[in-house]
C-alpha cells in the first residue's frame, strides 16, 4: 500500500518489525526484501509520488520539488561538489542520469578489510548484482538515444585507438530525451517506483510519502530481575 500523509488521521500509529527512511536505492530494495522474507515493513519517504506527466515542467520546478534544499546540497572540502539528492517517492533515483555499474572489485576488497565482511566474497556478489540488474533493465543506452555529442565522442575515441561504449543504465525503451535529471518524462528510466517499492507494496509493506523523519524515539523496554 502506498499512502501519503496527508491522509491519515492526525493521531496515526502502526506497528512493524522494521521501520526504512527514504525510498531510494537502499531503502526500495531493502523494503523488497524484507518484505518477501515475511517482515512487517513500513517505508517512510519525505517526498511525495510523482508522475510522468509531474515532469513535463519548467526545469526549476522538478529542482524545487524533487531536490533537498532544491538542489543546493554540497559535499564538504574543497573544492564544494553539488551533490543531488532525490525528494521523492524512488529517491535519488528519479532525478538521477540512471547510470548503473557494479561496486569495482577493489573497492570491495577495501570494504572486507575495513568492515570485516570476511565471510563473503566478491565473486558472491555477481547473482545478486543480476538479479538487481535484471529488476530494474540495466543495460547499455542504445546508440540512437546517446545524441550528437556523444556519438561524436565514440568517433573521436575510435579514431584515437581508445576503446570505448555506452554506459549501463536502468532502461526501458529510451528516446534519448535528455532530461534524466528532472524526471523521466517519457517514462523509460527504471527508477525505485517502477520496481521495487510496487513489488514491496504488493508483498504487503505500508508505503508513506510526505512523511518526513525529524526524529527517532528509542525506549528501553524495562525488563524484571
Amino acid at each position: 500500500m502506498i499512502t501519503d500523509s496527508q491522509t491519515l488521521e492526525e493521531n496515526f500509529h502502526a506497528d512493524a518489525d522494521v521501520v526504512i527512511v527514504g525510498s531510494g536505492a537502499g531503502g526500495a530494495p531493502m523494503a523488497y526484501q524484507l518484505a518477501k522474507a515475511g517482515w512487517k515493513v513500513i517505508l517512510l519517504e519525505e517526498g511525495r509520488n510523482y508522475t510522468p506527466y509531474s515532469f513535463e515542467r519548467k526545469s526549476w520546478e522538478p529542482m524545487r520539488d524533487m531536490y533537498r534544499d532544491s538542489g543546493m546540497t554540497f559535499t564538504l572540502g574543497t573544492p564544494s561538489i553539488p551533490l543531488p539528492m532525490g525528494r521523492a517517492l524512488g529517491g535519488t533515483t528519479i532525478i538521477n542520469s540512471g547510470t548503473c555499474f557494479r561496486i569495482p572489485e577493489k573497492v570491495f576488497g577495501h570494504w572486507k578489510n575495513e568492515f570485516g565482511l570476511s565471510e563473503m566474497e566478491y565473486k558472491d556478489l555477481m547473482p545478486l548484482f543480476e538479479k538487481a540488474e535484471e529488476k530494474v533493465h540495466v543495460q547499455p543506452a542504445p546508440l540512437e538515444a546517446l545524441g550528437a555529442n556523444n556519438l561524436l565522442f565514440i568517433e573521436g575515441a575510435t579514431k584515437l585507438g581508445i576503446k570505448s561504449k555506452p554506459l549501463n543504465r536502468n532502461i526501458k525503451n529510451c528516446k534519448g530525451a535528455g532530461l534524466c535529471v528532472f524526471g523521466c518524462p517519457e517514462n523509460a528510466k527504471q527508477s525505485m517506483e517502477k520496481n521495487f517499492l510496487p513489488a514491496a507494496s504488493n508483498l504487503g509493506a505500508t508505503i508513506i510519502t510526505s512523511a518526513r523523519v525529524e526524529k527517532i524515539c528509542i525506549k528501553k523496554m524495562w525488563q524484571p530481575g
